[in-house]
């Protein structure tokens, strides 16, 4: 698989006016790849106007989650400050913010698959 994604990639590369295309009105709408060319057996790779394929990543985002995390670190340690049940509120803090972090990170991974998988017309399952 790798062997013909780098084949498809030179290919695109050498020649990118022949490869790269800007889907019509009807495909953005359907949203369908063009039948003909795809059995044709050459690469076809459209734009991407609107940066969608960069909002399936956590690009940009590790500011926002780390002040995410010591907005969570400030607020449990100043409302479990005065409990006496709590023996350490250092570690609950850390602990709810690690648990918070990766429900939102897995939050991320699973709808930007499905984005990805949704822009690019491919299956979920072809995304490791």
């Amino acid at each position: 698989m790798n062997k013909i994604m780098m084949k498809y990639v030179e290919q695109v590369r050498m020649e990118p006016t022949l490869y790269i295309r800007d889907r019509s009105w009807v495909q953005r709408l359907l949203n369908r790849a063009p039948k003909e060319e795809l059995n044709s057996g050459k690469p076809i790779m459209f734009k991407d106007h609107w940066g969608a394929f960069a909002q399936t990543m956590l690009m940009g985002m590790d500011w926002d989650f780390l002040m995410l995390d010591v907005v969570i670190l400030t607020f449990m340690e100043r409302e479990t400050r005065h409990d006496d049940k709590v023996r350490s509120d250092v570690v609950l803090a850390v602990l709810v913010c690690f648990i918070l972090d990766n429900i939102l990170f897995w939050m991320r991974r699973y709808f930007g698959r499905r984005n990805l998988s949704k822009h690019t017309l491919a299956d979920e399952a072809f995304l490791i």
